[in-house]
């Protein structure tokens, strides 16, 4: 016996699947299928979400397949989501769409012993090949001074990059491909990427900055009134335009501090605290994009 189960969008049909004992087949397959721009290898990846247990299939049963062109391609399963199928499939510089859908089928042992093949299907689905502007972001998310591509064609040495409303230096790698470094913005939020050319401006998705470490030394600090100490914040690379480091404390009569800057080209800056009133508190030490760091300061009064 052979049950085939199609993603029908008729409610009639849904209907009368579901008197068939056939309801949830919509949910069973995902299409996760992005459109990308032309590439250099003519290959594009088509992905399918499964939510059939392979444990119900006969061993050497369970068959995704992607059908385009006429074609039966087999999918493979993801490395790291095992539910997730994937195939690279050639179109020719000649073509701008296909038509696809994916296919699921396997065998089972039904309750009276018998062998029923199951199969299920998604809609059928256009894909279509961009052949212009900036397409998409190599990562989706990203700590500050890292490097991060835009993927798309005919880009030129004269592209710019705006992430936020902070305009940044760009990399001319091909036409298939410029960067850019992520700037100091502040962590844990979601910038929108724009890539101005000369005669449009492509948005090119949302970058999450994730926060990064600042290196403090000494860990804690403890001065008499009137003296003075070292404090050293540390980058783990130079930066490119001057940062300012935010250092508060919660103890203000107690610690006397001037204004602290990592100067551009460098990695670090030494500040000298001086002790004021004698107290107990800590230093609170931060910069856009980066964790704030804690430092326990006590602040002594002078031995009589």
């Amino acid at each position: 016996m052979t049950i085939r189960c199609f993603l029908f969008k008729s409610l009639s049909l849904t209907a009368l699947l579901s008197l068939m004992g056939l309801s949830g087949c919509r949910e069973k397959l995902t299409d996760l299928t992005v459109n990308c721009p032309r590439n250099p290898s003519n290959l594009y990846r088509f992905t399918v979400g499964s939510k059939i247990s392979k444990s119900k299939a006969i061993a050497g049963t369970f068959a995704p397949m992607l059908v385009i062109d006429g074609k039966r391609v087999p999918l493979k399963a993801d490395a790291i989501k095992p539910d997730v199928y994937y195939a690279d499939y050639t179109l020719g510089n000649d073509r701008k769409k296909a038509r696809y859908y994916f296919e699921v089928s396997y065998q089972s042992i039904s309750s009276s012993k018998s062998i029923r093949t199951y199969t299920y299907t998604t809609p059928l689905t256009e894909y279509v090949i961009s052949e212009h502007g900036a397409s998409m972001l190599q990562f989706e998310r990203a700590p500050v001074g890292a490097e991060v591509r835009i993927i798309g064609s005919e880009f030129t040495a004269n592209d710019r990059v705006v992430i936020g409303q902070c305009e940044v230096w760009t990399t001319f790698y091909s036409e298939n491909a410029i960067s850019f470094v992520v700037p100091h913005l502040m962590s844990g939020k979601a910038y929108p990427v724009y890539c101005i050319r000369e005669r449009k401006t492509d948005f090119v998705g949302n970058l999450l900055i994730d926060s990064k470490q600042l290196m403090v030394q000494p860990s804690q600090l403890e001065i008499g009134q009137g003296e003075q100490v070292a404090l050293t914040v540390r980058l783990d690379g130079p930066v490119t335009d001057s940062l300012a480091i935010n250092v508060t404390t919660n103890i203000p009569d107690s610690v006397i501090m001037p204004e602290v800057k990592i100067a551009a080209g460098e990695d670090s800056a030494t500040i000298s605290l001086e002790g004021g009133e004698p107290g107990d508190g800590k230093l609170y030490i931060s910069a856009m994009g980066y964790e704030e760091v804690i430092v326990p300061i006590k602040v002594c009064a002078p031995i009589q």
